[in-house]
Protein backbone atom coordinates (compact mmCIF):
# COMPACT_ATOMS: atom_id res chain seq x y z
CA UNK A 1 0.00 0.00 0.00
CA UNK A 2 2.71 2.24 0.86
CA UNK A 3 4.68 1.38 -2.09
CA UNK A 4 1.28 2.82 -4.39
CA UNK A 5 1.16 5.96 -2.32
CA UNK A 6 4.49 6.88 -3.00
CA UNK A 7 4.11 6.09 -6.99
CA UNK A 8 0.99 8.29 -6.95
CA UNK A 9 2.69 11.40 -5.46
CA UNK A 10 5.39 11.10 -7.46
CA UNK A 11 2.66 11.21 -10.40
CA UNK A 12 1.39 14.37 -9.03
CA UNK A 13 4.34 15.93 -8.82
CA UNK A 14 5.26 15.46 -12.20
CA UNK A 15 2.01 17.30 -13.39
CA UNK A 16 2.79 21.05 -14.53
CA UNK A 17 0.89 23.54 -11.86
CA UNK A 18 0.21 26.62 -14.82
CA UNK A 19 -1.33 23.40 -17.25
CA UNK A 20 -3.52 22.99 -14.57
CA UNK A 21 -4.75 26.21 -13.77
CA UNK A 22 -5.77 26.81 -17.59
CA UNK A 23 -7.62 23.88 -17.29
CA UNK A 24 -9.70 24.88 -14.69
CA UNK A 25 -10.31 28.59 -15.60
CA UNK A 26 -14.07 29.53 -16.36
CA UNK A 27 -14.25 30.94 -20.30
CA UNK A 28 -14.37 34.14 -20.69
CA UNK A 29 -18.12 35.08 -22.14
CA UNK A 30 -18.40 35.38 -25.75
CA UNK A 31 -18.35 39.52 -26.83
CA UNK A 32 -20.61 38.98 -29.71
CA UNK A 33 -23.26 37.47 -27.77
CA UNK A 34 -22.79 40.70 -26.08
CA UNK A 35 -22.92 42.84 -28.78
CA UNK A 36 -25.78 41.40 -29.98
CA UNK A 37 -28.70 42.24 -28.07
CA UNK A 38 -27.73 45.98 -28.28
CA UNK A 39 -28.06 47.94 -31.32
CA UNK A 40 -24.87 50.35 -31.90
CA UNK A 41 -26.00 54.16 -33.04
CA UNK A 42 -23.44 55.24 -35.40
CA UNK A 43 -20.92 58.20 -34.09
CA UNK A 44 -21.61 61.61 -33.76
CA UNK A 45 -18.01 62.56 -34.06
CA UNK A 46 -15.43 61.45 -36.75
CA UNK A 47 -12.55 61.16 -34.11
CA UNK A 48 -10.59 58.46 -35.15
CA UNK A 49 -10.05 56.48 -31.46
CA UNK A 50 -14.13 56.21 -31.47
CA UNK A 51 -15.29 54.13 -28.47
CA UNK A 52 -16.63 50.61 -28.38
CA UNK A 53 -19.64 50.30 -26.21
CA UNK A 54 -18.78 46.82 -25.53
CA UNK A 55 -15.71 47.41 -23.59
CA UNK A 56 -16.90 50.55 -21.59
CA UNK A 57 -19.58 48.53 -20.60
CA UNK A 58 -17.12 45.54 -19.41
CA UNK A 59 -15.10 47.83 -17.59
CA UNK A 60 -12.31 47.25 -19.66
CA UNK A 61 -9.71 50.10 -20.98
CA UNK A 62 -10.46 51.65 -24.36
CA UNK A 63 -7.41 50.48 -26.87
CA UNK A 64 -8.45 52.23 -29.95
CA UNK A 65 -6.25 51.73 -33.09
CA UNK A 66 -5.06 55.02 -33.10
CA UNK A 67 -3.60 54.56 -36.78
CA UNK A 68 -6.80 53.53 -38.27
CA UNK A 69 -8.09 55.69 -40.74
CA UNK A 70 -11.22 57.87 -39.86
CA UNK A 71 -15.08 56.63 -41.47
CA UNK A 72 -16.93 59.42 -43.58
CA UNK A 73 -19.63 60.57 -41.48
CA UNK A 74 -22.68 61.92 -42.39
CA UNK A 75 -24.04 64.88 -40.24
CA UNK A 76 -27.11 64.85 -38.26
CA UNK A 77 -30.40 65.25 -40.80
CA UNK A 78 -31.58 68.62 -39.24
CA UNK A 79 -35.68 68.55 -38.53
CA UNK A 80 -37.29 70.61 -40.72
CA UNK A 81 -39.40 73.39 -38.78
CA UNK A 82 -43.40 71.90 -38.73
CA UNK A 83 -46.18 74.33 -38.18
CA UNK A 84 -48.24 74.23 -34.91
CA UNK A 85 -49.70 70.81 -34.78
CA UNK A 86 -52.48 71.95 -32.76
CA UNK A 87 -53.49 73.96 -36.08
CA UNK A 88 -52.76 70.98 -38.34
CA UNK A 89 -54.98 68.40 -35.58
CA UNK A 90 -57.74 71.01 -36.04
CA UNK A 91 -57.94 71.47 -39.50
CA UNK A 92 -57.79 67.49 -40.39
CA UNK A 93 -60.10 66.83 -37.89
CA UNK A 94 -62.53 69.64 -39.07
CA UNK A 95 -62.20 68.58 -42.70
CA UNK A 96 -63.10 64.92 -41.72
CA UNK A 97 -66.53 65.67 -41.12
CA UNK A 98 -69.59 64.43 -43.60
CA UNK A 99 -70.11 68.21 -43.81
CA UNK A 100 -66.61 69.43 -43.92
CA UNK A 101 -65.60 72.67 -42.87
CA UNK A 102 -63.02 74.46 -44.76
CA UNK A 103 -60.77 76.74 -43.18
CA UNK A 104 -59.93 80.37 -45.08
CA UNK A 105 -58.57 82.70 -43.02
CA UNK A 106 -59.86 86.31 -42.83
CA UNK A 107 -59.64 88.32 -46.02
CA UNK A 108 -57.90 91.97 -46.14
CA UNK A 109 -60.25 94.75 -45.43
CA UNK A 110 -60.62 95.92 -49.08
CA UNK A 111 -61.98 92.02 -50.07
CA UNK A 112 -63.52 91.36 -47.04
CA UNK A 113 -66.86 93.18 -48.06
CA UNK A 114 -67.14 90.69 -51.48
CA UNK A 115 -65.34 87.86 -49.61
CA UNK A 116 -67.23 87.55 -46.68
CA UNK A 117 -71.03 86.11 -46.23
CA UNK A 118 -73.50 89.14 -47.33
CA UNK A 119 -75.23 88.38 -43.56
CA UNK A 120 -72.16 89.55 -41.57
CA UNK A 121 -71.22 92.08 -43.65
CA UNK A 122 -72.05 94.90 -41.61
CA UNK A 123 -71.39 93.18 -38.39
CA UNK A 124 -67.60 92.66 -39.73
CA UNK A 125 -67.79 96.81 -40.62
CA UNK A 126 -68.71 97.19 -36.59
CA UNK A 127 -65.97 94.98 -35.69
CA UNK A 128 -63.37 96.48 -37.73
CA UNK A 129 -64.34 99.92 -36.17
CA UNK A 130 -64.11 98.55 -32.96
CA UNK A 131 -60.59 96.80 -33.58
CA UNK A 132 -59.56 100.38 -34.16
CA UNK A 133 -60.63 101.58 -31.23
CA UNK A 134 -63.04 103.84 -33.34
CA UNK A 135 -65.88 105.09 -31.09
CA UNK A 136 -65.36 102.84 -28.48
CA UNK A 137 -64.74 105.27 -25.67
CA UNK A 138 -68.24 106.77 -24.25
CA UNK A 139 -68.59 110.22 -25.28
CA UNK A 140 -69.36 111.30 -21.81
CA UNK A 141 -66.02 110.21 -20.46
CA UNK A 142 -64.26 111.96 -23.05
CA UNK A 143 -63.01 114.25 -20.80
CA UNK A 144 -62.20 112.15 -17.58
CA UNK A 145 -60.12 109.62 -20.20
CA UNK A 146 -58.96 112.39 -22.24
CA UNK A 147 -55.16 112.72 -20.63
CA UNK A 148 -54.38 108.95 -20.27
CA UNK A 149 -56.22 107.52 -23.63
CA UNK A 150 -57.85 109.88 -25.72
CA UNK A 151 -53.90 111.64 -26.70
CA UNK A 152 -53.48 108.82 -29.24
CA UNK A 153 -55.06 109.75 -32.77
CA UNK A 154 -56.38 106.28 -32.72
CA UNK A 155 -58.94 106.53 -29.74
CA UNK A 156 -62.05 108.02 -30.51
CA UNK A 157 -64.59 108.72 -28.47
CA UNK A 158 -68.25 107.75 -29.26
CA UNK A 159 -70.70 111.00 -30.62
CA UNK A 160 -73.36 112.18 -28.08
CA UNK A 161 -76.56 110.53 -27.96
CA UNK A 162 -79.42 112.44 -28.69
CA UNK A 163 -83.06 112.39 -26.71
CA UNK A 164 -80.94 111.28 -23.51
CA UNK A 165 -80.75 112.95 -20.50
CA UNK A 166 -76.53 113.72 -20.29
CA UNK A 167 -76.56 113.16 -16.22
CA UNK A 168 -77.90 109.24 -16.31
CA UNK A 169 -75.74 108.52 -19.32
CA UNK A 170 -72.89 109.81 -17.44
CA UNK A 171 -73.75 107.99 -14.56
CA UNK A 172 -74.31 104.74 -16.05
CA UNK A 173 -71.09 105.51 -18.44
CA UNK A 174 -68.95 105.83 -14.65
CA UNK A 175 -70.69 102.30 -13.53
CA UNK A 176 -69.57 100.68 -16.65
CA UNK A 177 -66.47 102.67 -16.22
CA UNK A 178 -65.91 101.23 -12.84
CA UNK A 179 -67.05 97.88 -13.38
CA UNK A 180 -64.02 97.65 -16.39
CA UNK A 181 -61.51 98.60 -13.55
CA UNK A 182 -62.11 96.06 -11.42
CA UNK A 183 -62.77 93.28 -14.52
CA UNK A 184 -59.32 94.35 -15.40
CA UNK A 185 -57.98 93.70 -11.81
CA UNK A 186 -59.14 90.58 -11.55
CA UNK A 187 -57.64 89.39 -14.96
CA UNK A 188 -54.16 90.69 -14.53
CA UNK A 189 -54.48 88.47 -11.25
CA UNK A 190 -55.66 85.84 -12.83
CA UNK A 191 -52.56 86.05 -15.84
CA UNK A 192 -50.24 86.90 -13.00
CA UNK A 193 -50.84 83.95 -10.75
CA UNK A 194 -52.04 81.45 -13.66
CA UNK A 195 -55.49 80.64 -12.56
CA UNK A 196 -57.16 77.82 -13.94
CA UNK A 197 -60.12 78.22 -17.01
CA UNK A 198 -62.74 78.04 -14.21
CA UNK A 199 -61.43 81.40 -12.34
CA UNK A 200 -61.32 83.17 -15.19
CA UNK A 201 -64.64 82.29 -16.06
CA UNK A 202 -65.57 83.22 -13.11
CA UNK A 203 -63.77 86.66 -12.50
CA UNK A 204 -62.97 88.08 -15.86
CA UNK A 205 -65.20 86.30 -18.91
CA UNK A 206 -68.34 85.88 -17.23
CA UNK A 207 -68.57 89.70 -15.74
CA UNK A 208 -67.89 91.08 -19.00
CA UNK A 209 -70.75 89.46 -21.04
CA UNK A 210 -73.00 90.22 -18.25
CA UNK A 211 -72.02 94.08 -18.72
CA UNK A 212 -73.23 93.64 -22.12
CA UNK A 213 -76.19 90.80 -22.53
CA UNK A 214 -77.63 91.42 -18.96
CA UNK A 215 -77.19 94.75 -17.77
CA UNK A 216 -79.11 97.79 -18.87
CA UNK A 217 -76.06 99.53 -20.73
CA UNK A 218 -77.88 103.19 -21.98
CA UNK A 219 -76.70 105.05 -25.14
CA UNK A 220 -74.93 102.52 -26.91
CA UNK A 221 -77.14 103.52 -29.82
CA UNK A 222 -74.25 106.09 -30.98
CA UNK A 223 -71.77 102.98 -31.51
CA UNK A 224 -73.97 101.83 -34.75
CA UNK A 225 -73.53 103.32 -38.27
CA UNK A 226 -76.45 103.08 -40.17
CA UNK A 227 -75.18 99.57 -41.47
CA UNK A 228 -76.84 97.96 -38.60
CA UNK A 229 -79.97 100.33 -38.16
CA UNK A 230 -82.70 97.53 -38.39
CA UNK A 231 -86.02 97.75 -37.20
CA UNK A 232 -85.34 95.14 -33.81
CA UNK A 233 -87.91 92.93 -32.89
CA UNK A 234 -90.51 93.83 -29.67
CA UNK A 235 -89.51 92.72 -26.95
CA UNK A 236 -86.56 90.92 -27.73
CA UNK A 237 -83.40 89.78 -25.89
CA UNK A 238 -80.00 88.50 -25.92
CA UNK A 239 -78.99 85.97 -23.03
CA UNK A 240 -75.62 84.33 -22.24
CA UNK A 241 -75.44 80.89 -20.30
CA UNK A 242 -72.48 78.85 -19.36
CA UNK A 243 -73.21 75.58 -20.85
CA UNK A 244 -69.73 74.05 -19.73
CA UNK A 245 -71.76 71.16 -18.47
CA UNK A 246 -73.75 70.89 -21.36
CA UNK A 247 -73.40 67.79 -24.22
CA UNK A 248 -74.59 67.45 -27.58
CA UNK A 249 -77.77 65.16 -28.00
CA UNK A 250 -77.57 62.32 -29.40
CA UNK A 251 -79.84 63.33 -32.61
CA UNK A 252 -77.47 66.46 -32.99
CA UNK A 253 -73.99 64.46 -33.26
CA UNK A 254 -71.84 65.74 -36.50
CA UNK A 255 -71.06 62.28 -38.98
CA UNK A 256 -67.72 61.42 -39.96
CA UNK A 257 -67.24 61.34 -43.72
CA UNK A 258 -67.41 58.07 -45.19
CA UNK A 259 -68.74 56.14 -42.39
CA UNK A 260 -71.83 55.47 -40.62
CA UNK A 261 -71.76 56.58 -36.85
CA UNK A 262 -71.44 59.58 -35.06
CA UNK A 263 -68.32 61.27 -35.49
CA UNK A 264 -65.33 60.25 -33.06
CA UNK A 265 -64.38 63.80 -31.62
CA UNK A 266 -68.33 64.12 -30.36
CA UNK A 267 -69.25 64.66 -27.28
CA UNK A 268 -70.74 62.07 -24.97
CA UNK A 269 -74.72 61.70 -24.83
CA UNK A 270 -76.20 63.54 -21.90
CA UNK A 271 -79.40 61.63 -23.08
CA UNK A 272 -80.86 58.90 -25.05
CA UNK A 273 -82.38 61.65 -27.46
CA UNK A 274 -82.67 59.71 -30.90
CA UNK A 275 -83.04 61.27 -34.37
CA UNK A 276 -86.44 60.67 -35.69
CA UNK A 277 -85.69 61.09 -39.76
CA UNK A 278 -81.83 59.20 -39.98
CA UNK A 279 -81.73 55.60 -39.73
CA UNK A 280 -77.87 56.42 -39.20
CA UNK A 281 -76.65 53.80 -36.65
CA UNK A 282 -75.60 55.57 -33.36
CA UNK A 283 -73.62 52.79 -31.67
CA UNK A 284 -70.43 53.91 -32.36
CA UNK A 285 -69.95 57.10 -30.43
CA UNK A 286 -66.53 58.23 -28.61
CA UNK A 287 -67.78 58.45 -25.06
CA UNK A 288 -64.33 60.78 -24.44
CA UNK A 289 -65.84 63.88 -26.07
CA UNK A 290 -66.00 66.31 -23.30
CA UNK A 291 -63.57 68.36 -24.29
CA UNK A 292 -65.67 69.39 -27.21
CA UNK A 293 -68.14 71.15 -25.32
CA UNK A 294 -68.24 75.02 -25.24
CA UNK A 295 -68.44 77.81 -22.52
CA UNK A 296 -71.30 80.39 -23.40
CA UNK A 297 -73.51 80.63 -25.75
CA UNK A 298 -75.52 83.73 -26.35
CA UNK A 299 -79.45 82.91 -26.93
CA UNK A 300 -82.28 84.77 -28.48
CA UNK A 301 -85.33 85.31 -25.91
CA UNK A 302 -88.95 85.99 -27.41
CA UNK A 303 -91.90 86.61 -25.93
CA UNK A 304 -94.61 83.28 -26.26
CA UNK A 305 -96.41 85.66 -28.43
CA UNK A 306 -93.70 86.20 -30.67
CA UNK A 307 -94.09 84.03 -34.30
CA UNK A 308 -90.56 82.66 -34.30
CA UNK A 309 -91.02 81.76 -30.48
CA UNK A 310 -94.32 80.22 -30.92
CA UNK A 311 -92.92 77.76 -33.72
CA UNK A 312 -89.93 76.80 -31.39
CA UNK A 313 -91.96 75.93 -28.64
CA UNK A 314 -95.00 73.92 -31.28
CA UNK A 315 -91.42 72.08 -32.46
CA UNK A 316 -90.10 71.51 -29.13
CA UNK A 317 -93.81 69.88 -28.32
CA UNK A 318 -93.81 67.36 -30.85
CA UNK A 319 -90.19 66.15 -30.30
CA UNK A 320 -90.06 64.79 -26.75
CA UNK A 321 -88.12 61.96 -26.20
CA UNK A 322 -87.65 59.96 -22.58
CA UNK A 323 -89.18 63.36 -20.89
CA UNK A 324 -86.21 65.51 -22.89
CA UNK A 325 -87.61 68.06 -25.44
CA UNK A 326 -84.86 70.38 -26.89
CA UNK A 327 -84.55 72.95 -29.60
CA UNK A 328 -81.04 73.30 -30.36
CA UNK A 329 -78.12 70.57 -30.42
CA UNK A 330 -78.18 70.13 -26.68
CA UNK A 331 -80.80 68.91 -23.93
CA UNK A 332 -79.31 71.58 -21.43
CA UNK A 333 -82.80 72.81 -20.19
CA UNK A 334 -81.46 76.89 -19.08
CA UNK A 335 -81.50 76.71 -23.47
CA UNK A 336 -84.10 74.20 -24.56
CA UNK A 337 -86.71 76.77 -26.35
CA UNK A 338 -84.11 79.65 -26.72
CA UNK A 339 -82.22 79.93 -30.32
CA UNK A 340 -78.48 79.66 -29.70
CA UNK A 341 -76.80 82.57 -32.05
CA UNK A 342 -73.17 82.49 -30.50
CA UNK A 343 -70.85 79.84 -29.30
CA UNK A 344 -68.09 80.95 -27.18
CA UNK A 345 -64.97 78.99 -25.91
CA UNK A 346 -62.94 80.10 -23.31
CA UNK A 347 -59.03 79.14 -22.15
CA UNK A 348 -56.07 80.89 -19.48
CA UNK A 349 -53.79 79.48 -22.19
CA UNK A 350 -53.11 78.32 -25.84
CA UNK A 351 -54.31 74.87 -24.58
CA UNK A 352 -52.59 71.36 -26.62
CA UNK A 353 -55.99 71.17 -28.38
CA UNK A 354 -56.99 74.33 -30.25
CA UNK A 355 -60.52 75.44 -29.09
CA UNK A 356 -61.64 76.18 -32.82
CA UNK A 357 -61.55 72.71 -32.38
CA UNK A 358 -64.44 72.24 -30.15
CA UNK A 359 -66.58 75.77 -31.80
CA UNK A 360 -66.24 73.75 -34.41
CA UNK A 361 -67.84 70.28 -33.60
CA UNK A 362 -70.18 72.17 -31.70
CA UNK A 363 -71.47 74.28 -34.62
CA UNK A 364 -71.55 71.74 -36.45
CA UNK A 365 -73.92 69.99 -34.41
CA UNK A 366 -76.11 73.31 -34.69
CA UNK A 367 -76.02 73.15 -38.00
CA UNK A 368 -77.44 69.36 -38.49
CA UNK A 369 -80.31 70.15 -35.87
CA UNK A 370 -81.25 72.86 -37.81
CA UNK A 371 -81.44 70.90 -41.06
CA UNK A 372 -83.02 68.29 -39.38
CA UNK A 373 -86.00 70.20 -37.93
CA UNK A 374 -86.04 72.01 -41.38
CA UNK A 375 -86.78 68.50 -42.88
CA UNK A 376 -89.38 67.95 -40.50
CA UNK A 377 -91.54 70.62 -40.94
CA UNK A 378 -90.63 70.81 -44.91
CA UNK A 379 -89.39 67.15 -46.05
CA UNK A 380 -90.11 67.49 -49.73
CA UNK A 381 -88.75 71.19 -50.34
CA UNK A 382 -85.60 72.63 -50.79
CA UNK A 383 -83.20 74.39 -47.99
CA UNK A 384 -81.74 77.53 -48.03
CA UNK A 385 -78.61 78.44 -46.92
CA UNK A 386 -78.55 79.01 -42.90
CA UNK A 387 -77.57 81.93 -41.26
CA UNK A 388 -73.69 82.60 -40.47
CA UNK A 389 -72.92 81.53 -36.86
CA UNK A 390 -69.82 83.40 -35.29
CA UNK A 391 -68.00 81.46 -32.81
CA UNK A 392 -65.76 83.13 -30.10
CA UNK A 393 -62.53 82.22 -28.69
CA UNK A 394 -61.03 83.81 -25.58
CA UNK A 395 -57.49 82.61 -24.72
CA UNK A 396 -56.19 84.83 -21.83
CA UNK A 397 -56.69 88.43 -22.15
CA UNK A 398 -56.88 87.45 -25.81
CA UNK A 399 -60.77 87.55 -27.67
CA UNK A 400 -61.09 86.59 -31.43
CA UNK A 401 -64.03 85.80 -33.95
CA UNK A 402 -64.78 83.47 -36.30
CA UNK A 403 -67.83 83.01 -38.90
CA UNK A 404 -68.89 79.32 -39.67
CA UNK A 405 -70.67 79.91 -42.98
CA UNK A 406 -73.04 77.17 -44.58
CA UNK A 407 -72.54 76.47 -48.43
CA UNK A 408 -75.03 73.67 -47.86
CA UNK A 409 -72.62 70.34 -48.25
CA UNK A 410 -69.39 72.33 -46.90
CA UNK A 411 -69.12 74.85 -44.22
CA UNK A 412 -66.41 77.56 -44.66
CA UNK A 413 -65.01 79.02 -41.70
CA UNK A 414 -63.50 82.87 -41.94
CA UNK A 415 -61.22 84.15 -39.11
CA UNK A 416 -59.95 84.58 -36.44
CA UNK A 417 -60.50 88.19 -36.22
CA UNK A 418 -59.42 90.36 -33.13
CA UNK A 419 -62.29 91.67 -31.49
CA UNK A 420 -60.71 93.24 -28.19
CA UNK A 421 -59.71 91.78 -24.97
CA UNK A 422 -58.97 92.32 -21.12
CA UNK A 423 -55.43 93.67 -21.18
CA UNK A 424 -56.10 97.30 -20.78
CA UNK A 425 -59.03 99.83 -20.62
CA UNK A 426 -58.98 100.19 -24.03
CA UNK A 427 -59.23 96.93 -25.09
CA UNK A 428 -62.27 96.04 -22.75
CA UNK A 429 -63.83 99.10 -24.33
CA UNK A 430 -63.04 97.19 -27.88
CA UNK A 431 -64.48 94.32 -26.51
CA UNK A 432 -67.49 95.96 -25.24
CA UNK A 433 -67.95 97.78 -28.40
CA UNK A 434 -68.03 94.35 -30.35
CA UNK A 435 -70.17 92.71 -28.61
CA UNK A 436 -72.74 95.07 -28.60
CA UNK A 437 -72.37 94.84 -31.82
CA UNK A 438 -73.45 91.22 -31.94
CA UNK A 439 -75.81 91.56 -29.80
CA UNK A 440 -77.44 93.15 -31.67
CA UNK A 441 -76.90 91.52 -34.96
CA UNK A 442 -78.91 88.71 -33.06
CA UNK A 443 -81.91 90.96 -32.60
CA UNK A 444 -81.93 91.60 -36.27
CA UNK A 445 -80.13 89.71 -39.02
CA UNK A 446 -80.35 86.71 -36.98
CA UNK A 447 -84.07 86.90 -36.16
CA UNK A 448 -84.96 87.26 -39.59
CA UNK A 449 -83.12 84.88 -41.08
CA UNK A 450 -84.24 81.87 -38.64
CA UNK A 451 -87.54 83.06 -39.48
CA UNK A 452 -87.48 82.59 -42.90
CA UNK A 453 -85.47 79.14 -42.31
CA UNK A 454 -88.93 77.83 -40.44
CA UNK A 455 -90.89 79.25 -42.98
CA UNK A 456 -92.97 81.84 -40.85
CA UNK A 457 -95.07 84.33 -42.98
CA UNK A 458 -94.37 88.24 -42.80
CA UNK A 459 -98.02 88.74 -41.09
CA UNK A 460 -96.78 86.45 -38.32
CA UNK A 461 -100.60 86.24 -37.26
CA UNK A 462 -102.17 83.38 -39.16
CA UNK A 463 -102.44 80.33 -36.80
CA UNK A 464 -100.00 77.33 -36.82
CA UNK A 465 -100.08 74.99 -39.56
CA UNK A 466 -101.06 71.31 -38.39
CA UNK A 467 -97.91 69.02 -37.60
CA UNK A 468 -98.01 66.04 -40.43
CA UNK A 469 -94.37 66.46 -40.46
CA UNK A 470 -93.43 65.80 -36.87
CA UNK A 471 -92.68 62.43 -35.28
CA UNK A 472 -94.66 61.09 -32.96
CA UNK A 473 -94.11 61.42 -29.31
CA UNK A 474 -91.82 58.88 -28.32
CA UNK A 475 -91.70 59.97 -24.39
Amino acid sequence: MAQKRRLLQAWLDSIEPSGFQDEITPPAPKRARLRSSVLRSPPLTIENDSVDMSDVSRGRKRTGDKEAKARPIFPMPKRPKSTSPRKTKTKSQLEELAKPFHIRGFPSHTQAHTRLPADIRALYRQLFQAKNLMHVIPFELREQLRTEYLSETSVKPSSPAKGEQNTQLHDNAATVLSSLYHIGQRAMEASVYARHESAWNSLVHGPILDLVFTSNILGTDSMFSDDLQLPLQENTSVRYEQVTGASIASDALPMRSGTDTASLYSPSLAGGSVDYQSDITMSKVDNRGDSKRVDYVLVMDMPETAPLQREISRIVAGIDCCGMSHFNQTLYRAVAKSLIAVSIETKAELPQYDPLLQLGIWASAWQKRMYDLRRAIDPRGPCPRLVTMPLIQAVGHKWEIYFASDLGNTIDLFGPMAIGGTEDLVSMYALLSSLQSIKHWIQTIFQDSMTAWFMIGEEGDEEPAPDPALPPNDG
